[in-house]
């Protein structure tokens, strides 16, 4: 990008605007503004750093810092333009970041702000050899079209490379529409710090910088949480998800059923179907069919289990099911195998 005060203008309130969508999106609507307090920019700062905070904040904002050094004057009054960069970009990101106090399930962090101001400030200093990326910015581009050919398919593949390589660096929240299914991560000093000699589970489970609860949840504009299954007992079926929890609910509802648990089963067609595992209440007494149509009532047809057996539910002392005796009768890890 040229020095050119029109064009760097006009990059400036674009990539703003860009930051500010970012920032707001999903809009789900507003809380009172009793919620809103700028207190958080004086609390404790979090232990973690994670890559997303990184990726998704202070390389976000470096461009930023970059332009906004270049509209205030560099080369020529070098000092004053990174610090005035540095002083806008704060007051634009604490005002963003304000902002999330007032918004369904958000919360303001001053972290943020912080890796914002961060970055406006290393991309304000990367300022100070803009002819020198100006100059290797002409040469990439001959080197391009010496050993490129210029089509425009080759320009697309370029760009989904780019995305593709963000998109490993984000983690980002589900829309708070209570439709959308995500999972719960955690963060924070009351998190474990992982598992005894298992480094390998540790890093799965902390990867991106956050706890994976492994449980799948729907998050309501009001932003409460309700769980939904866990991520490992939910039924792929021909592409769709099946949810084991709400299968179980279902079968939980007919006057005979004390217990029910729902894993999944291979299937030729579909790769995995729900099987239903049945522990009927003393002395009663029903059929196959009979727990099939029930479903079909209540169920969406591909939920419906195609198999139910009666059995006595293997239990822990406590109580607890044990899927993976069930999944180990019906063999369900190589319908994912």
């Amino acid at each position: 990008m040229s020095s050119n005060p029109r064009s760097t203008l006009l990059f400036l309130v674009f990539y703003a605007s860009l930051i500010a969508f970012g920032s707001l999106h999903p809009f789900t609507g507003l809380k009172g503004l009793e919620h809103w307090s700028g207190e958080f920019i004086t609390a404790p700062l979090p232990r973690f750093v994670t890559r997303n905070d990184i990726s998704t904040n202070l390389l976000a904002y470096l461009p930023l810092g970059y332009v906004l050094a270049l509209r205030f004057g560099l080369p020529r009054r070098r000092l004053r333009a990174i610090f005035l960069a540095t002083l806008v970009g704060f007051f634009y990101s604490a005002s963003m970041e304000s902002v999330q106090q007032i918004l369904p399930g958000r919360i303001a962090s001053n972290l943020d702000v912080f890796l914002n101001t961060l970055g406006i400030v290393v991309g304000a200093l990367l300022t100070l050899h803009h002819q020198r990326w100006l100059r290797a910015g002409r040469a990439m581009r001959r080197w391009r079209r010496r050993w490129f050919r210029a089509e425009p398919a080759a320009s697309l593949g370029l760009a989904l490379l780019l995305l593709w390589v963000l998109a490993q660096f984000t983690l980002q929240p589900v829309p708070a529409d209570g439709e959308t299914m995500g999972e719960i991560f955690f963060r924070g000093n009351v998190v474990m710090k992982g598992y005894l000699k298992n480094p390998a589970a540790t890093e799965e489970a902390f990867a991106g910088g956050w706890f994976h609860t492994g449980d799948l949840a729907v998050m309501y504009p009001d932003g409460y949480v309700k769980i939904k299954d866990r991520s490992k007992d939910i039924i792929i079926s021909g592409g769709e998800n099946i949810s084991s929890i709400e299968v179980e609910d279902t079968l939980c509802r007919h006057p005979a059923v004390m217990l029910a648990a729902v894993v999944a089963q291979p299937d030729d067609k579909w790769g995995e179907v729900p099987c239903a595992f049945v522990e009927l209440k003393p002395g009663a007494v029903t059929s196959e069919a009979e727990i099939i149509e029930f479903c079909r009532l209540h169920l969406a047809r591909f939920k419906v289990p195609k198999r139910v057996v009666f059995v006595g539910l293997p239990k822990t002392s406590t109580g607890k099911i044990q899927k993976f005796v069930l999944r180990n009768q019906v063999k369900s890890t190589s319908a994912i195998e």
